[in-house]
């Protein structure tokens, strides 16, 4: 099942999305640069990029079946299939489920045996609310068009090619969404600190959860179910988790 193409404005919606989550990761290299001169050409780089990302994930995604609208909502259409609130409602219980999680790993494993991490993590909860509401938006959107809307579409589309099918199998999407997650947790284990092998073992777990997850948001609702559910996650774990943890 080919996805109908996507609209100019929605088009245009994600590429404001990582062009606004690119220009907020950079924000100090930009905007308290002393030449106007070079921030502006940072800020022209990070919309050439958001354009170049966001136009490889689409022609990918165009290519496999998956669209950037999700496939159980192709059929009724993009305008309706955004309209309709079943996106919403299912990346709300995805996004707090896997933020719970989080939480829960991070009070019993991450910050219990590990002072570095506990360190960090109180530090991180010293910083002003609003930068800590940036970073779960920016990861939200960066993450999941990086590995849910380009390396999530690349492996369908590769395996699908292996296959000789040009339909979704739920066998080629599984094992797509397993590599992607395993990429997912793997780029999570970059940390400051040296890691033991049991806090290796839950980042793996609990970021291969959460890829597998927003891969399933992403080819079942589309892209703004799984960022929304990303972002979601991130709050509970980033935003939330400093007044419980």
């Amino acid at each position: 099942m080919i996805p109908p193409k996507p609209s100019r404005s929605t088009m245009i919606l994600f590429w404001l999305l990582a062009f606004s989550a690119l220009t907020l990761s950079a924000w100090e290299q930009i905007f308290n640069n002393p030449s106007p001169f070079a921030a502006a050409i940072r800020l022209i780089v990070a919309a050439v990029a958001a354009a170049a990302v966001i136009g490889l994930g689409v022609w990918l995604s165009g290519r496999t079946g998956l669209g950037i609208s999700g496939l159980a909502s192709a059929g009724a259409g993009e305008g309706r299939a955004l309209a309709s609130r079943s996106w919403f409602r299912a990346a709300m219980v995805v996004g707090v489920g896997i933020g719970g999680l989080g939480l829960l790993a991070m009070k019993t494993v991450f910050l219990s045996g590990n002072s570095a991490w506990r360190d960090a993590w109180v530090k991180e909860g010293a910083w002003p609310f609003w930068r800590r509401l940036a970073l779960c938006y920016e990861a939200g959107v960066l993450e999941e068009i990086l590995f849910r809307l380009v390396l999530l579409s690349l492996f369908v589309w590769a395996f699908s090619a292996f296959r000789k099918t040009d339909r979704v199998r739920p066998a080629v999407f599984w094992a797509a969404n397993a590599l992607a997650a395993v990429l997912f947790g793997l780029a999570h284990l970059a940390k400051p600190f040296p890691l033991a092998p049991v806090e290796m073992a839950g980042v793996l777990l609990v970021n291969g959860a959460a890829a597998a997850a927003f891969g399933y948001l992403f080819w079942k609702k589309g892209l703004a179910s799984a960022i929304l559910a990303h972002i979601t996650a991130d709050l509970v774990v980033r935003a939330l988790g400093h007044f419980l943890v």
